[in-house]
This record gives C-alpha cells, sequence and structure tokens, in this order.
C-alpha cells in the first residue's frame, strides 16, 4: 500500500539562482559536475518540510539527433520523412537528480508521513520520494522550461513532447526509471541505457499564450531571430524552405546544445 499524501514541493529555480544546485551535484552526484551551460538547463529544488534536500535539471538533450532505439528524434526533415518520432526541440534531457541521504534509506526524514512510500512484499515501508518528484516534474516541466528557455521560431515545434535520461549499467541500476513510467529505449554498448517517457503535461491554451507572447520579446529568442534574417534571408540567397529551415536549426543548435553524441550518459 503506497502513501498517497503530498509531502514534498518542487520549487522552480530561476538561472541565477542554481548556485545551490549546481554545488550539490559537484559534491555528491556521481558525475562531480552539474550539466553543461549550452544544454540551458533548467532546476527544480524538493523540499521536504521547508527544507531543501534535493534537485533535479533538465535541460537540451546533447545529441542533434537520435535513430536508434524506441525513442527517436531529429530534424523536421527527419521527422516528416518518418526517421524520427520527434523533432529535436521536443525532446528534453532530465539530466541530473540529487537527493539527499536524509530522505534516502535509513536518513532522518526517510519515514512514513514526510516521505511518499509505499510497504514492499514483505510488509517492509521503503521510500518512493525518487519516482514521486520525476513524475511531478513531468506534470509541470513543459511549460516552466519553455517560459524559462523560450522558442526562438513559433513556426517550429516547440512543445516539449518527450523527456529522456541516462543510466549507466556499471554505476547503478536504473530501478527509479521504469517506477516513474519511463520506458527503455536503447542500451548502447558501453552499457548506457536511454530510457524516456512521452508522459509529458500538455501546454493548456493559456500557457501556450503566455510562452509564444514570452518567445517574441525575449532578448535570446530576439537575438537569434535577427541573427537568422542576417545570415540567411539576403536578397539572392536560396529560396528553399527546407535549405533555410535546415540553416536555421543548424544555427539555433549551436547557440542551444551540445555537439552530437548520441547515447552518450549525462545523468
Amino acid at each position: 500500500m503506497s502513501d498517497p499524501r503530498p509531502s514534498f514541493e518542487l520549487v522552480p529555480v530561476p538561472g541565477t539562482s542554481q548556485g545551490w544546485a549546481r554545488e550539490m551535484v559537484t559534491a555528491h552526484h556521481y558525475l562531480r559536475k552539474p550539466p553543461d551551460v549550452r544544454s540551458r538547463p533548467f532546476v527544480y529544488l524538493v523540499a521536504v518540510q521547508d527544507v531543501p534536500v534535493g534537485c533535479l535539471f533538465f535541460g537540451r538533450t546533447q545529441s542533434s539527433s537520435c535513430f536508434h532505439g524506441e525513442l527517436t528524434f531529429g530534424s523536421a526533415n527527419d521527422v516528416a520523412t518518418g526517421l524520427a518520432k520527434f523533432d529535436r526541440w521536443e525532446v528534453l534531457a532530465l539530466s541530473r537528480l540529487w537527493l539527499s541521504p536524509d530522505v534516502q534509506a535509513n536518513g532522518c526524514l526517510c519515514r512514513p508521513g514526510i516521505v511518499p512510500g509505499f510497504m514492499d512484499r514483505k510488509g517492509k515501508w521503503r521510500s518512493a520520494l525518487a519516482s514521486a518528484v520525476i513524475r511531478s516534474a513531468l506534470a509541470v516541466v513543459g511549460y516552466h522550461y519553455l517560459m524559462a528557455h523560450p522558442p526562438c521560431f513559433l513556426d517550429q515545434p516547440y512543445a516539449i513532447r518527450a523527456i529522456l535520461s541516462y543510466c549507466d549499467l556499471r554505476l547503478h541500476r536504473g530501478t527509479i526509471y521504469p517506477a516513474a513510467g519511463f520506458r527503455l529505449s536503447r542500451t548502447n554498448l558501453d552499457g548506457i541505457q536511454t530510457w524516456w517517457t512521452p508522459d509529458v503535461a500538455k501546454l493548456t491554451a493559456e500557457q501556450d499564450l503566455a510562452v509564444r507572447e514570452h518567445a517574441v520579446w525575449h532578448p535570446r529568442s530576439v537575438r537569434i531571430r535577427n541573427r537568422d534574417r542576417t545570415l540567411f534571408d539576403q536578397p539572392g540567397e536560396a529560396d528553399s524552405d527546407q535549405v533555410a529551415d535546415n540553416q536555421r536549426m543548424e544555427r539555433a543548435r549551436r547557440e542551444s546544445i551540445l555537439p552530437p553524441s548520441c547515447g552518450s550518459a549525462e545523468r
């Protein structure tokens, strides 16, 4: 039997206030570093009894395309031709999840009624905080991320439709992913699993309008649109919509995400 009572809070953190979260993952996460800033990370703090006890980082994927496994993504042309299920801008990565030992097994806050949990088949109570935190984030990150990092080109797909995360089997078993409703997409030759879920809350009409209005005036979005016009919309240049689309995507990719490296671990 699970404990249905809400017992934690997800707190969105502005980019200028991510210091604590970056310090925690640098000191305690097994990768010993926060996500690269070029992934345009967005952070939630996890609070229990008004005390920060963890954090999640979401950001753009390290790869601009991936055509192997159940989750495939790439350019608009890749989607149109059936090579990919999702446009690259429709996918985010859950790149870090860290929880304090205080809310893990035998921690001072790891108790029924304080964090969510369940009784296993042997009658032992176990915490379900990690999977509950991820599921809660899926309900809000599609909106929060786009308000923090609005799209540049509103005529291109921008709504978040999938979340992926990586699991290094050499370091942990990744049981949190199926517990949070993720599905296994692939396992590469290095033993790195890619897990993913399409269960991201869709934007409401009001949220979509807010994102679009924000994108119109946001300095980065304006700068990239203006640069795109300067570079690619000069008279006499190729008049192909597809060429312009590819050029625009490539320029925005270089601004926003890391070089392609499908299957690399960043969790």
